[in-house]
């Protein structure tokens, strides 16, 4: 395949994207990036370095600022667009050398550390009530009238004094 050729299917792949596409890719590789030009500055960082030479990582002192290099080079290419297929291998190159190092979930052994690392945290805000939020009343529970939340009194502490107020 020649360089004109290779040009002109380049040319002809990008005519097919939609003209109002610009904005939503440049937002697409910017949520995609993220988490590496944000993750890649702190491996320069002593503490970061440390827990990685505490998790078993081989000569941390060089191999995480090479991997934070990765990360901010790669992510910043796939964000930019300059070379980004450069990027991409950049970004594959970093997870494949930090994934197995640092996330060790088949090693972990208490259970919910081991949850924790394989599930991505739940997002806070409307799918989450607040903690002490008033939920579904179990099957044959009295019912409250509408607007009314129904407490119940925390259990007396053992050789506390009781004040005259919550004597009942």
């Amino acid at each position: 395949m020649s360089a004109s050729s290779s040009f002109s299917a380049q040319r002809s792949l990008a005519a097919s994207v939609p003209s109002g596409a610009g904005p939503i890719v440049l937002l697409g590789r910017l949520f995609f990036v993220l988490v590496f030009v944000m993750s890649g500055p702190r491996h320069f960082l002593s503490q970061t370095i440390g827990y990685a030479a505490s998790q078993g990582v081989p000569l941390a002192s060089i191999t995480v600022p090479i991997s934070g290099v990765l990360a901010l080079a790669g992510g910043l290419s796939v964000l930019l667009g300059y070379r980004a297929k450069l990027g991409a291998w950049l970004i594959v190159l970093f997870l494949v050398g930090v994934t197995p190092m640092m996330h060790k979930f088949r090693a972990v052994t208490d259970p919910m550390m081991q949850q924790m690392q394989m599930a991505p945290p739940m997002p806070a805000g409307p799918v989450s009530a607040p903690s002490g939020a008033p939920g579904p009343e179990p099957p044959g529970s009295p019912a409250l009238p509408a607007g009314a939340v129904q407490s119940t009194p925390a259990p007396p502490v053992p050789g506390a004094v009781p004040s005259p107020l919550s004597i009942q």
